[in-house]
């Protein structure tokens, strides 16, 4: 799991809120699935928590988007069961050092088979685009790995054509992966999106895949979001399919 694990901090996941005059500064959500595999099918599940350090307003931009367009500072904890004895616990978060000039870090700790600390540094280049970079250290078998890592997100504005949230990430070292994925709003509260990232592991090509995803999230109102995501994930010795479906309430 150190991929899924990396791109599960690294790709921006920025969560929402209504049109409406809503303010929140507490998330929690849950998800459930399964991953089915040549040899094994597993459900899997995760349960998280987000605090945000000053009150999330309203936008003008999609919900899921808010926290970004907000420039929030947060910290979040999640624990995940991947199935198959694979557990794993993050502490997570945001800093704005200055929320005018937009500058920021980012830092993350997984805690399970294996042990990832990421440490970034970054800042908005605009109102609705950010670019960062840093490292990632990674512990398995006593032994510690560092990777690179850079991202750019961007939400481009299609007038009353909607919007699109666009993730570009690099990730170099033993590990490389390249993670390009978007997501199309329809409106401030429906959005659709896709995914692809290739990745390639020094002297375990069985760890080499190509991953492509599809995603939905759907706020039927202003303080619930629903979603769902499918990703097949093209290994060596196989293809690996994850359903996954779930709900963040903010309060």
């Amino acid at each position: 799991m150190i991929k899924q694990n990396i791109l599960k901090f690294t790709v921006a996941s920025t969560l929402m809120c209504s049109a409406s005059a809503f303010a929140y500064q507490y998330e929690v959500g849950g998800d459930f699935g399964r991953v089915d595999s040549p040899n094994d099918d597993d459900t899997i599940f995760s349960l998280s928590g987000t605090v945000y350090m000053e009150n999330v307003a309203d936008q003008d931009g999609p919900r899921k988007a808010y926290p970004f367009l907000a420039k929030s500072s947060y910290a979040s904890f999640d624990y995940s069961d991947n199935g198959d004895d694979d557990e794993d616990m993050t502490v997570s978060g945001r800093y704005l050092f200055d929320p005018v000039k937009g500058y920021f870090i980012d830092g993350s700790l997984v805690a399970g088979n294996v042990d990832i600390l990421t440490v970034l540094g970054g800042m908005y280049l605009t109102d609705t685009s950010t670019v960062e970079g840093g490292l990632i250290r990674y512990t398995t078998g006593g032994d510690d790995e560092f990777l690179l890592h850079a991202a750019y997100e961007n939400l481009y504005s299609l007038g009353t054509n909607g919007n699109i949230m666009g993730t570009a990430s690099l990730t170099l070292g033993d590990i490389r992966i390249i993670d390009l994925s978007a997501m199309y709003f329809i409106n401030y509260d429906l959005g659709l999106g896709l995914g692809f990232a290739d990745t390639s592991v020094d002297d375990n090509s069985s760890q080499d895949s190509q991953d492509l995803t599809l995603q939905v999230s759907y706020f039927p109102q202003p303080n619930l979001e629903l979603y769902g995501s499918y990703e097949n994930s093209d290994y060596d010795g196989g293809d690996l399919d994850t359903f996954l479906f779930g709900a963040n309430f903010r309060l």
